[in-house]
């Protein structure tokens, strides 16, 4: 072999090597993107307990959640037309535009 010349087994390794490098490469990006793209952006439930459904509405608003009064039940610990428990609860993770149920006094 001369002085300077690459041998073609080299040549066919370098270029082997480089596109196996590329798709490594590609499969991490995909596998990063799909990630973030399937969870999507997550917000955290606010407490809702005591207050009213017009305000809760608002509070979730401001979240990016909808309100949704599921059902009533009488209580002698919270007036009438405030929350008495949530689903998902406070503290809870929820994609934007989802629903929050709640059972109202």
């Amino acid at each position: 072999m001369r002085e300077g010349q690459v041998s073609r087994f080299s040549l066919w390794s370098s270029i082997i090597l480089m596109a196996a490098i590329l798709v490594v490469a590609g499969i991490v990006s995909a596998l990063t993107a799909m990630r973030f793209a399937i969870r999507g952006r997550e917000v955290a439930v606010p407490p809702l307990a005591g207050k009213t459904a017009d305000e809760a509405k608002e509070i979730l608003s401001h979240s990016g959640l909808l309100l949704k009064v599921s059902t009533s039940r009488f209580s002698s610990k919270v007036p009438e037309g405030h929350i008495l428990d949530q689903i998902p609860p406070s503290g809870s993770r929820l994609k934007i535009n989802r629903t929050v149920r709640v059972l109202l006094s």
